[in-house]
């Protein structure tokens, strides 16, 4: 237990004494490191994604690393959306979902079957980088270590790797928004959305019951839970058809992460996409706002020395 205890804390401790590397021209990157205290289901990637956001929009040059679970042949540092697309099996889901989040404001998302080699590739990319759910932050050390706690996060381990973060952030529903989307480029729309509707819900999440959670009193009348990070076989659909039928449904929800993600249609009925998104706390905002201001101070210093070494 201990030697597992010590695993899992390795994010919010190893990233204090790294060794720094040195990319060419640019010199190492501020990192912003979100982790959790759960193999799954703490809220990491919603967390990571607003950290994202939040650089993005001080103006700081910011690239995300994902983890890259359930993508198939990264043999190499590839570029989510312009490299692999948006497909799940092929850029990992919680990496599309970062992705389709994050290209509309500017931050590249990278994930490679070796996350040193991704977060180094992100060094030579972007002054900041933010890393989803890291196992390490080799080769660099992270300046601002983020832990997201769900709602169930309330044990030993979680308040150990509390008191060694920088920040904490809760994920629960009081913490959060959750919008409706359907299709790509939806911009979303209120949960209320299937008042009077009979609808399913569709999980591919490691606690599925937060997604249930989320609708207060708009209970789904079936849910259909395929476990973290499944894949949708044959019986699955015939299974939702069945249910469909019998339950008399109207609609199919589904958690953003999945393997439905991007589909407007399921079971032969309409298809909305759960978005979670999550309230950073001020504390928090402030920090990503002041080190977004020294990443534009520093990229405004080197380009400077740059002009200056070329007027030479």
């Amino acid at each position: 237990m201990r030697s597992f205890a010590r695993a899992l804390s390795a994010p919010l401790v190893l990233g204090r004494v790294s060794r720094t590397v040195n990319v060419p021209g640019h010199g190492a990157p501020l990192v912003v490191c979100v982790g959790g205290p759960s193999v799954g289901g703490s809220g990491k990637t919603p967390v990571a994604i607003a950290c994202a956001k939040v650089l993005a929009a001080h103006g700081a040059p910011t690239a995300f690393v994902g983890h890259g679970y359930r993508a198939r042949g990264l043999a190499r540092v590839e570029v989510v959306d312009a490299a692999v697309g948006l497909a799940p099996d092929r850029a990992g889901d919680e990496a599309a979902v970062a992705a389709a989040q994050l290209r509309d404001v500017g931050v590249p998302v990278l994930v490679s079957r070796s996350r040193s080699r991704a977060v180094a590739a992100a060094a030579e990319r972007a002054r900041v980088v933010v890393i989803d759910g890291p196992l390490e932050t080799h080769p660099l050390p992270a300046t601002l270590t983020v832990l997201a706690c769900a709602d169930a996060d309330t044990g030993t381990l979680a308040r150990m790797l509390a008191s060694r973060a920088d920040e904490v952030v809760s994920t629960g529903v009081a913490s959060s928004t959750f919008r409706l989307l359907r299709g790509a480029g939806s911009s979303g729309s209120a949960l209320d959305t299937l008042a009077g509707q009979r609808f399913g819900l569709v999980t591919a999440i490691a606690r599925p019951e937060r997604a249930v959670a989320a609708f207060g009193h708009l209970a789904p009348a079936a849910h259909l839970a395929l476990g973290n990070h499944a894949h949708l076989d044959v019986r699955d659909e015939g299974r939702a058809l069945a249910i469909s039928r019998a339950m008399r449904l109207d609609a199919w929800v589904t958690t953003e992460k999945g393997p439905l993600f991007g589909e407007s249609t399921f079971a032969g009925l309409p298809l909305f996409t759960l978005r979670h998104e999550v309230i950073l706390p001020a504390r928090l905002l402030l920090a990503l706002g002041l080190l977004a201001a020294r990443a534009t101070i520093e990229v405004g210093q080197r380009n400077l020395l740059d002009s200056a070494n070329r007027s030479y």
